[in-house]
C-alpha cells in the first residue's frame, strides 16, 4: 500500500480539489503555449520541429522519467502526471488550427471525456468497491512526497539509526515508551492488522489490552505491508533492546506471500541472505534509480482526491498502488501448487527461526492466527486454502513447542451474533475497525494470561547488541 503521509488534511474537498484542478490544468497550458509556436512554419527550423510535434511530445514524459531521481523530494507520479499534461498541451497546442482554437480545445476535451464518463459507468455498475486502497479519506491527503527510505517500516527495524524523530510512533523508542513501569511486558509483532491501519495506535487491541491487563505493558510492533522475515528480525532487534515475557506472533493468510521480497530498507534487496536468516543489511541502505522511487510514491495527487467521488479513480488507484508496491502483495499470476507450498515452508522456517531466538531471550512464544475474512465470508476455495494454512500454523506451533491461539473462534462467534460486519471497516476491508480492535482485546486477554508468569520484579532491558 502507499506510505502514511505525515498529517492529514480534514476540511472539505473543495480545496484538494481547486488544487487538483490547478495541477491538472497548469501543465496542460504550460505546453499548449510552448506549441502555438509550432503552428506558423516561418522558419525551416519550426517546420522541422512542427513534422516532429509527436517525437518531441513524447520526449517530455520520457525526459521526467530520468529525472525521477533527480528530483527525488518530488512526488514521483505527480512528476511523470505533469510531463504527460505538458506533452499533451504541446500537442495540442501545435496541432489546432488558428482559427477558433478555443472552441477546437473545448471539443477536444469534451470528446475525451465521453470514454471517461463510460469507464466511469462501468466502474460504478460492474466492478465491486476496492476493498484495500484507497479509503475515501486518503483523497484528503495534502502533497506526499516520495521516498528513498521506506518511512513506515525502515525505522523500526534500524532502531539506531535515527531515520524519524524519537517521539515518531513508527519508531522503536515510541512503541516501547511506557507511561508507568508494570511488572511483565508482552510485545506483539505482527502486519497492519496489528498496527492498526485506520485506527488510531491507541485504539488498536495491544493498546486495548494494555487497559484491561493494568499489571502488563503491552507493546506494539505491528507494521503495514510486512512479512515474517522482517517480523524475524523485529524480534532479534527489539528482544535486544527491551525484555520481553511473553512474544506474540500474528500470522495472516498473505504473510507466506510477503517474504523474501525486495525492501527500500535494504537498498531494493531481500532483508535476509539467501533465504538463509542472517540480515542482509546491518544499516538501513536506500535503493537507487527511477523505478525504486515509483515503487514508493503514493498515486497522483489527482488520482487520489477523485476517489473522493469517482469509483474509477479508486480503481485506478488501487491499480498503482499495487503495481507500484509489487515488492509488498502487488499484482502476480495465480500460483501453481509448488510454489504455494515452498513459500509456506519457507513461512513455517523463518517462524522456528523466530521461536529459537525468543527462547533463547528467556520469553514465552505464542502465535495467534487471524483468519482471512473472505475465507469466512464466501468459503469455497478461498476456505480451502485458509484452512490448510490454519493447519500449518498449528504444526508448526506444537511442532516448536509454542503455544497456538486460533482466532476462528472469536470471527464465528461474532458470525453467530450478526455483528459480523461492526469487527470490520467498510467496504470488505480485511481490517478492524475501533470496536473490532475493543472486542478482540477483550477475547484475547483471557487466553493470553495463563500464558504469562507470575509477576516478577522489573528486570532492566538488556544491553543492545549488534544488528545481525
Amino acid at each position: 500500500m502507499a506510505p502514511a503521509p505525515a498529517r492529514t488534511y480534514r476540511g472539505p474537498l473543495m480545496l484538494p480539489a481547486l488544487v487538483a484542478c490547478a495541477l491538472t490544468l497548469a501543465p496542460f497550458l504550460a505546453g499548449y503555449t510552448l506549441g502555438i509556436p509550432l503552428r506558423a512554419p516561418r522558419r525551416r527550423a519550426v517546420v522541422w520541429l512542427r513534422r516532429m510535434r509527436v517525437v518531441v511530445a513524447a520526449a517530455v514524459p520520457a525526459a521526467a522519467f530520468l529525472l525521477v531521481p533527480v528530483f527525488e523530494s518530488f512526488a514521483s507520479w505527480d512528476l511523470l502526471l505533469a510531463a504527460l499534461l505538458l506533452g499533451a498541451g504541446l500537442l495540442c497546442g501545435a496541432a489546432v488550427p488558428r482559427r477558433r482554437p478555443l472552441v477546437r480545445v473545448a471539443l477536444g476535451l469534451l470528446v475525451a471525456a465521453l470514454p471517461l464518463a463510460v469507464v466511469e459507468a462501468g466502474a460504478r455498475w460492474w466492478l465491486p468497491p476496492p476493498q484495500e486502497f484507497p479509503d475515501v479519506g486518503l483523497a484528503r491527503f495534502p502533497w506526499q512526497f516520495s521516498s528513498r527510505i521506506d518511512p513506515d517500516r525502515c525505522p523500526a527495524l534500524y532502531p539506531d539509526a535515527a531515520l524519524r524523530n524519537a517521539g515518531d510512533p513508527f519508531t522503536f523508542a515510541a512503541r516501547t515508551r511506557e507511561p508507568d513501569a508494570r511488572p511483565q511486558r508482552v510485545v506483539h509483532v505482527g502486519d497492519s492488522l496489528v498496527a492498526g491501519t485506520g485506527v488510531a495506535l491507541e485504539g488498536t487491541f495491544p493498546a486495548q489490552l494494555a487497559r484491561l491487563q493494568p499489571r502488563v505493558a503491552h507493546v506494539n510492533a505491528g507494521f503495514p505491508g510486512t512479512g515474517n522475515d522482517y517480523h524475524l528480525l523485529i524480534v532479534r532487534r527489539w528482544l535486544a533492546r527491551v525484555r520481553a515475557d511473553l512474544v506474540v506472533q500474528y500470522v495472516f493468510a498473505n504473510d507466506p506471500d510477503e517474504n523474501d521480497r525486495r525492501s527500500a530498507c535494504c537498498g531494493d534487496e531481500p532483508l535476509l541472505r539467501d533465504g538463509a536468516f542472517e540480515a542482509s543489511c546491518e544499516g538501513p541502505r536506500a535503493p537507487t534509480g527511477a523505478l525504486s522511487l515509483l515503487r514508493r510514491a503514493p498515486p497522483p495527487y489527482v488520482l487520489r482526491v477523485a476517489t473522493g467521488f469517482s469509483a474509477a479513480a479508486r480503481h485506478a488507484a488501487v491499480a498503482i498502488a499495487r503495481a507500484a508496491n509489487f515488492d509488498h502483495g502487488g499484482l502476480e499470476p495465480a500460483l501453481d501448487h509448488a510454489t504455494v507450498l515452498r513459500r509456506r515452508a519457507r513461512m513455517v522456517a523463518l517462524l522456528e527461526e523466530s521461536h529459537r531466538e525468543i527462547v533463547a531471550r528467556g520469553a514465552r512464544h505464542a502465535l495467534v492466527y487471524l483468519p482471512d475474512r473472505a475465507a469466512l465470508e464466501q468459503g469455497g476455495w478461498v476456505a480451502k486454502r485458509e484452512e490448510e494454512m490454519r493447519a500449518a500454523v498449528a504444526a508448526a506451533a506444537l511442532q516448536m513447542g509454542a503455544a497456538s491461539i486460533d482466532a476462528a473462534e472469536f470471527f464465528h462467534d461474532a458470525l453467530r451474533a450478526k455483528r459480523f460486519d461492526a469487527l470490520f471497516r467498510p467496504h470488505g476491508d480485511v481490517h478492524f475497525s475501533a470496536e473490532g480492535h475493543r472486542a478482540f482485546a477483550e477475547w484475547l486477554a483471557p487466553r493470553l494470561a495463563p500464558l504469562l508468569p507470575s509477576a516478577p520484579a522489573l528486570a532492566p532491558a538488556p544491553a543492545a547488541a549488534a544488528p545481525r
